[in-house]
């Protein structure tokens, strides 16, 4: 609470499909550490659902990057158990890689403008506007 207005925080449960606020509505979205273990596809969905809500500011996203799987000087063996589970329908810790190419596409195609993208070590931050 150090300084921060708490009274006009609102914290919602929603389908993780169609964020629950107005179109225009919202002036700042900041991610960490989440989205990496969303379904690429429903990630690719939210990131239309950011730009969406946007009004004029930035969404500022971190995610994990393919160089993560590179971590160790062998074969990953977390790497290889997500795997199996993914394909089993065993839940799992459940990591979903990015690379910078891969954003720089995706996010113009659903609308977001003024993309930028951060390589640090094994992760990736994003950053656009509606």
């Amino acid at each position: 609470r150090d300084g921060v207005d708490t009274s006009r925080m609102v914290f919602q449960s929603y389908d993780g499909i169609t964020i629950p606020a107005s179109d225009r509505s919202i002036d700042q979205i900041y991610s960490v550490a989440c989205l990496q273990h969303v379904p690429k596809v429903y990630v690719y969905n939210l990131f239309s659902e950011m730009v969406r809500v946007l009004r004029s500011g930035y969404a500022v996203i971190h995610l994990m990057s393919f160089d993560y799987i590179a971590h160790n000087d062998g074969p990953d063996p977390e790497f290889l158990r997500e795997v199996k589970c993914q394909l089993n329908g065993i839940e799992g810790h459940w990591l979903h890689y990015y690379s910078e190419d891969e954003l720089l596409h995706v996010l113009p195609a659903v609308g977001a403008r003024k993309v930028e993208v951060v390589v640090s070590n094994a992760a990736l931050w994003t950053s656009f506007s509606a």
